[in-house]
């Protein structure tokens, strides 16, 4: 940030040591992201969307979703038929967000699946409910590409990588052989 925008931060663990983030106060940088480049300002719900600047150039759009995997998304490993099988997911109650998460792996070649507009229970919610939309990419095959294509930069994600490297010894993106 500070050789972009010459503005010193601090950043550390918040949220009970599940998130890491920083606070800048600077009127010129929040007009910035939010006139210029499009981000939204407040509440992001029913507001997230790919800025139309970072469309226009397939190396912003493949930062752009690796922001968003590293910080929104989970990779976890499912048992099926006893070995060990990948799901990179990830969440928004903004459906036309993940909509164009989904076009953008689609453009790339990454296939995935969307589920959209269904309803998960939970009694903290005031309905008793609420409406999620999530983009899956399933198995080796699309999380080599992934990998090939976008990557992780988060220590969890890379780790997790390193650990499906040993748990399935033909998983190596780069060289990847693994039969799936």
């Amino acid at each position: 940030i500070y050789k972009i925008f010459n503005i010193k931060v601090k950043s550390k663990l918040q949220h009970k040591n599940t998130t890491y983030g920083f606070t800048i106060h600077s009127k010129a940088l929040v007009l910035y992201l939010t006139e210029f480049i499009g981000l939204p300002k407040g509440r992001k719900y029913n507001k997230l969307k790919i800025p139309n600047l970072i469309k226009k150039n397939i190396n912003l759009i493949k930062a752009f979703v690796q922001g968003v995997v590293d910080t929104d998304f989970g990779l976890s490993f499912k048992k099926r038929k006893n070995k060990i099988y990948p799901v990179l997911a990830g969440a928004s109650s903004t459906r036309s967000f993940i909509e164009e998460i989904s076009e953008e792996f689609t453009k790339l070649g990454i296939k995935n699946i969307t589920n959209l507009d269904y309803k998960v229970y939970d009694e903290r919610f005031k309905k008793g409910y609420s409406i999620i939309n999530t983009v899956e990419i399933n198995g080796y095959k699309r999380l080599k590409k992934f990998i090939e294509l976008i990557n992780f930069r988060h220590p969890k994600n890379l780790n997790k990588i390193e650990i499906l490297k040993v748990a399935e010894p033909g998983f190596e993106p780069g060289t990847f052989t693994h039969k799936s």
